[in-house]
C-alpha cells in the first residue's frame, strides 16, 4: 500500500509538459544520429582533409517531414550538401536523393518545412509537407542566409526557387532572409526576399524595397509589379498591436506607395470583423468583415514610419458568453487573421 501511494505521488509530480519535452529531446537526438551517419568526407569533398575528423567543423541541420522522411543539410568549410533521407526498414535509412547542381555556401544551416500551396490537412502522411526550404548562413553571426526552396516528392527534391545559373553551371539562389506573406489570397503564400541584414552598414534607410515572389506554374517567379517595403501578419489575440516594428522609407523608391490589407488567411477564412489601420498616427484604411483585399494610397515620411492596427472588439461588449466586465483583449481572443503590406507599385498591376 505504501509503495502504491509513493508511486502515485511521483506520477503526479511529473508534469505532462516535462514528459513531452523529454520525449521530444530523445526524438531529436535519435534523428540527429540518423543524419550524422550520412556525413561522410565524400559528401563534402573532404576525402583527404584531416580536419574532417573534428566534429566542431561539421555542421548539420534537418527537419523530419513525416515518419519516414528527413531532409538534411550538411556543411563543412565552404562545401555543403542537401539530402533526402528515407526509411527503408525500422530505423534504417538510405540516401534517397542528393540535390545536384546548386551553388551552395558553407556555414550554419536551417531546414524549414513549408506549405506555400494548400495548407489544409493532407489525406496521406507522406505528403504532409509540400515544400521545404534550406538556408545556409553567409555571415559569421548567422543573421544572413541564402535559401533554396524545394517541392517535396516521393523520391526527390525539386528546386522551385528563384535564381540563375552561374559561370560554372550551378544554380545560384536569389532568395535571402525570406518572409512568407499572404499577398494575393489565392490559396497560396508568397515569399518576400528580405535582403541583407542590417539593410545598410550605418542602419540608415535602404536604397530599395524587397522582391516579392509568387508561384507560377510550379515555380517561384518575381512579381515585377510591386516592391515590398514592409509586411506583417496579424493574428495575435489583442485589440491593439503595439509591437509591429517601424520601417524606413527606401531612398530610391518614389512610389506611389500603397498599404494593402488582406483580410483572413490564404483561403479567405478567419477574417477580422473590423479594424482600423493607422500610419504614423493617422487613419489610412478601414477593414470590415465583408472585405477581402483593401488598398489605400499613402504617403511615407522620411525616416521611421509606424503602422498601428486596431481591431474593433466592441461587437463583443454585449456578448452574453463573456462573463464579468468587458475586456477588449478577451473579446478578440479568436483565430482572426490579417496581413498588412506596404508596397511601391513599379508597374500597373492587374492582380488583386
Amino acid at each position: 500500500m505504501k509503495v502504491a501511494r509513493i508511486l502515485f505521488i511521483v506520477a503526479l509530480a511529473i508534469s505532462p509538459w516535462r514528459f513531452s519535452e523529454a520525449q521530444d529531446s530523445r526524438l531529436q537526438l535519435h534523428d540527429q544520429s540518423i543524419v550524422d551517419s550520412f556525413f561522410t568526407p565524400e559528401l563534402v569533398n573532404a576525402q583527404n582533409d584531416p580536419d574532417f575528423s573534428n566534429p566542431d567543423y561539421r555542421l548539420t541541420c534537418f527537419a523530419r517531414l513525416n515518419s519516414r522522411t528527413i531532409v538534411a543539410g550538411y556543411s563543412y568549410g565552404m562545401s555543403s550538401a542537401i539530402l533526402l533521407l528515407k526509411e527503408t526498414d525500422r530505423d534504417q535509412y538510405k540516401k534517397e536523393f542528393q540535390v545536384p547542381g546548386l551553388l551552395l555556401t558553407g556555414g550554419m544551416c536551417e531546414v524549414t518545412p513549408e506549405q506555400l500551396t494548400d495548407d489544409r490537412p493532407m489525406q496521406h502522411e507522406e505528403h504532409s509537407h509540400k515544400q521545404v526550404t534550406v538556408g545556409f548562413a553567409v555571415s559569421a553571426n548567422g543573421a544572413n542566409s541564402l535559401e533554396w526552396v524545394f517541392d517535396v516528392e516521393e523520391d526527390k527534391l525539386v528546386n522551385i526557387g528563384p535564381g540563375s545559373i552561374d559561370g560554372s553551371g550551378r544554380f545560384e539562389t536569389d532568395l535571402s532572409n525570406y518572409d512568407l506573406v499572404n499577398y494575393y489570397q489565392d490559396g497560396t503564400l508568397q515569399m518576400v526576399s528580405g535582403g541583407e541584414y542590417p539593410l545598410s552598414p550605418d542602419e540608415s534607410a535602404p536604397e530599395g524595397g524587397f522582391d516579392l515572389y509568387r508561384l507560377v506554374n510550379g515555380k517561384l517567379q518575381l512579381d515585377t509589379s510591386v516592391s515590398v517595403v514592409f509586411d506583417a501578419t496579424i493574428n495575435k489575440d489583442s485589440s491593439t498591436m503595439p509591437d509591429i516594428p517601424s520601417f524606413l522609407k527606401p531612398t530610391n523608391l518614389s512610389g506611389p506607395f500603397f498599404v494593402r490589407l488582406v483580410n483572413g488567411d490564404r483561403h479567405g477564412e478567419h477574417k477580422v470583423k473590423s479594424a482600423t489601420i493607422l500610419l504614423n498616427g493617422i487613419a489610412v484604411a478601414f477593414l470590415k468583415q465583408s472585405d477581402n483585399i483593401v488598398e489605400a494610397n499613402v504617403n511615407l515620411q522620411d525616416g521611421d514610419n509606424e503602422i498601428t492596427v486596431k481591431k474593433d472588439c466592441e461587437r463583443s461588449r454585449n456578448d452574453p458568453l463573456q462573463n464579468g466586465p468587458f475586456d477588449p483583449q478577451r473579446a478578440c481572443e479568436n483565430d482572426e487573421e490579417m496581413t498588412v503590406v506596404v508596397v511601391a507599385k513599379t508597374t500597373q498591376s492587374t492582380q488583386q
